[in-house]
């Protein structure tokens, strides 16, 4: 049947990228001529992710990088913090 704890780490991680991904994302959503963003839910999404930036150095990292010719955006969410800052 699988091991059920391995299972949940796996949910946990990807919930946990997604809202990650979700607060990036969601950048399209903001006015910085007026300083605002159009969705709340996307508002926090992005304070949410920030939170991610800032529980600790290595916690949520972004990058670009270049394969095959074309730029790609990276995200890195660091999957033994969120046991380790006992998060959940």
């Amino acid at each position: 049947m699988g091991d059920r704890k391995e299972d949940w780490d796996d949910m946990l991680y990807v919930i946990w990228m997604e809202m990650a991904y979700a607060g990036m994302k969601g950048l399209q959503y903001y006015d910085p001529d007026t300083n605002t963003w159009l969705q709340a839910h996307v508002t926090a999404a992005y304070v949410i992710m920030q939170v991610f930036r800032k529980a600790g150095e290595d916690f949520l990292t972004y990058s670009f990088d270049q394969r095959n010719g074309k730029e790609h955006f990276r995200i890195h969410l660091d999957r033994y913090s969120i046991s380790i800052f006992n998060i959940v």
